[in-house]
């Protein structure tokens, strides 16, 4: 697709497929643009996988442990996410992969991990508040002194720079 030159379905959905994938195992993208330039997806054009998922693995290691990503997981991901359509994973390699046959969890271990994660996603999502709340009130200054409450910000304006601020007496 990056060369202009058109695409064939089957290897474009299979890339879908395995962004959609990451994304469900690992909660975001794997990577902001499939392209050379891309911080990330560079590591797939340079043929130096194991530097692309030992980033995702320290990214999760902390909340996860180690072992967040399967080796069988990884080896389909990287199968199905490789930037050359003819060498990229077709149909049957998916089928006969290692994860795909793999062990299935039981509904209980469905339920308790996501549960887990749910609690882990809350958790996060009420510290980023917080921190939102904490970063609004230090922008805004009431109480300046002699009756004064003031914002203090500037914002940009047609290529300048106007600062903005009110005061009451």
């Amino acid at each position: 697709m990056l060369s202009q030159k058109g695409h064939e379905l089957e290897p474009t959905d299979i890339f879908v497929l395995g962004v959609m994938l990451f994304m469900m195992k690992a909660g975001h993208p794997p990577f902001e643009d499939a392209s050379p330039g891309d911080s990330i997806y560079k590591w797939f054009y340079q043929g130096k996988v194991e530097n692309f998922w030992k980033g995702m693995s320290a990214v999760k290691m902390k909340a996860f442990g180690k072992d967040f990503y399967s080796e069988d997981f990884k080896e389909l991901c990287s199968g199905l996410l490789h930037p050359d359509p003819a060498l990229r994973y077709k149909f049957e390699d998916i089928r006969a992969s290692k994860w795909y046959n793999g062990e299935v969890a039981d509904k209980e271990t469905v339920v308790r991990e996501f549960t887990t994660y749910l609690e882990k996603m809350n958790e996060l999502a009420e510290k980023e508040k917080k921190e939102r709340e904490a970063k609004l009130a230090c922008s805004v200054k009431i109480g300046g002194g002699k009756g004064e409450a003031t914002f203090q910000g500037i914002t940009p304006y047609r290529g300048e720079t106007a600062v903005i601020f009110m005061r009451i007496f």
